[in-house]
């Protein structure tokens, strides 16, 4: 049981960005993990799927999948069409849910092998544009079949997929709200993760829980998987960390749906960076009264490379001793 979305973002800088992000509890047999892994990677750095449904019969299909495209020259190449790679998860997924799910007595097949839906995204290069599928079996066709899904009524690229199927409704409401407090016309920006993490926060709805697993896919043609701070604890692919031990990677915080980062400070004063040769570009980066401005992310990265530099040079002057 899960919920998956996923949208096209458009950032300050006018780029685009396109996430996808899932809840990470598994539920049935009375059971409930909340620490499941919904959201892959494949051995291509442009694309992504994820899934809801049945995790035994996803784990199966996924783990083919990654294997399979391991061994494809053609598949793994980021130049290969991202078309020929849903084409060919059509293909895979068919064939190993009609060899494994058949002539099974007093039971309805169809609705066993349609227990597992996928959403397949990534960024087409040839085309210039961000491309989503919902992978789903089709009973009259007897295969799973990729629709793709095309700019909606939130005025920009955003699908989503959830199991229970009740559940879409009340994930679909929450969305038209959000969007309403935005101007007419207003691109799409975080407002389908923020519908995520209230219905897994809301305690009501059983089926869809745990911390929010995130992805984002740039136009370079490169994914980021990110973690969240969920209950006050850094997560990562569901897992909880300390702080210590956490994985080297990005966090959202889940209230200002922001990235957290620390290594960047968001108010200085600038008289104490005046002696820096990079003293003026730190200049354009804070105001007047020493606040961040909003930055792109190369000048970002930029400022993390003066603070670290500039942090180890007072740590090793601190530490020298005279002979």
């Amino acid at each position: 049981m899960s919920m998956c979305m996923a949208w096209v973002r458009q950032k300050n800088d006018g780029d685009e960005e396109l996430i996808v992000a899932t809840d990470s509890i598994f539920t049935g047999n009375g059971e409930s993990w909340e620490n499941g892994i919904k959201l892959f990677e494949l051995p291509r750095t442009d694309c992504v799927i994820a899934f809801v449904g049945v995790t035994g019969k996803a784990y199966t299909l996924i783990l083919n999948l990654i294997s399979s495209i391991k061994l494809d020259n053609r598949l793994k190449n980021n130049y290969t069409p991202l078309i020929e790679v849903v084409e060919y998860i059509s293909e895979l997924f068919t064939v190993l849910i009609k060899n494994s799910i058949n002539e099974i007595p007093s039971e309805n097949i169809h609705k066993l092998r349609a227990e597992v839906k996928f959403l397949f995204c990534g960024w087409c290069w040839r085309e210039n544009r961000f491309r989503i599928w919902e992978v789903s079996y089709n009973e009259s066709t007897e295969a799973y079949l990729p629709t793709e899904q095309e700019k909606c009524s939130l005025d920009g690229l955003c699908a989503f997929i959830v199991d229970p199927s009740d559940k879409k409704d009340i994930a679909a409401q929450k969305l038209k709200e959000e969007r309403e407090k935005k101007e007419v016309g207003a691109n799409v920006d975080m407002e389908p993760l923020r519908v995520l993490i209230d219905i897994s926060q809301d305690p009501s709805i059983r089926e869809i829980g745990g911390a929010t697993q995130i992805v984002k896919i740039y136009r370079s043609g490169t994914s980021e998987l990110f973690g969240i701070y969920w209950q006050n604890k850094p997560h990562f692919q569901g897992r909880k960390f300390e702080e210590h031990n956490k994985p080297k990677e990005r966090y959202f915080d889940p209230n200002t749906l922001e990235v957290i980062d620390n290594e960047i400070l968001t108010k200085i004063k600038l008289d104490d960076f005046s002696t820096l040769k990079e003293f003026e570009f730190i200049t354009t980066c804070y105001d007047e009264d020493g606040y961040l401005k909003d930055l792109a992310d190369r000048e970002k990265e930029r400022l993390k490379l003066i603070f670290r530099d500039k942090a180890y040079k007072d740590f090793k002057a601190n530490c020298e001793v005279d002979e």
